[in-house]
């Protein structure tokens, strides 16, 4: 029997137990994008610490894994539970304060501010446009824009925290542009 290359290895690895491990990390983590992530952190953590093992076809393969790919979502199913207990803190402490300062603002000034931000929000990609608008122009909590979308609080928060990042991007692309005259 030839021997395989490394490369063939790590593809014989993944089409035997991508599904295997996704139906682990989905059982876990209860989220489709998450178990997606934490199959492929796995299949990294394999290649990285423990090397392709020579017969992807044994048992100590597929016990190797799946002991990583179930260490890897209980990883981050315990990320996501410190991320709820934070985020609850957050949207307490937030919940207090008013969302914009618009006091300095004349009438026009704040209605031509508001249409710009739909704008950008409008022209966010999906699934992080619905987010930003059910928590900032829809005034939601995380909890609520979770039971709106039926996506769980933690892929609202991270959702959310990509989409302001896309956002800030936008605005200090705007912000640096010369206009033209």
């Amino acid at each position: 029997m030839p021997r395989r290359s490394t490369t063939d290895r790590v593809e014989a690895l993944f089409r035997l137990y991508e599904q295997k491990m996704y139906r682990i990390a989905y059982a876990i983590l209860h989220d489709e994008g998450q178990a997606e992530d934490a199959v492929i952190a796995a299949f990294e953590k394999i290649l990285r610490r423990d090397g392709v093992p020579r017969r992807p076809e044994s048992d100590s393969a597929e016990r190797l894994v799946i002991s990583a790919v179930r260490s890897t979502a209980i990883d981050q199913y315990r990320a996501n539970a410190r991320e709820r207990q934070h985020s609850m803190l957050t949207d307490d402490v937030t919940a207090c304060m008013p969302a914009t300062d618009q006091t300095a603002n004349s009438p026009i000034d704040t209605h031509i501010e508001q249409e710009s931000v739909h704008e950008m929000v409008n022209d966010l990609p999906e699934p992080y446009g619905s987010v930003i608008k059910e928590r900032f122009l829809n005034d939601q909590t995380v909890r609520q824009t979770a039971q709106t979308l039926g996506i769980s609080e933690s892929n609202v928060r991270k959702r959310q925290e990509r989409g302001l990042n896309m956002l800030r991007d936008r605005k200090g692309r705007l912000d640096h542009e010369i206009p033209s005259l």
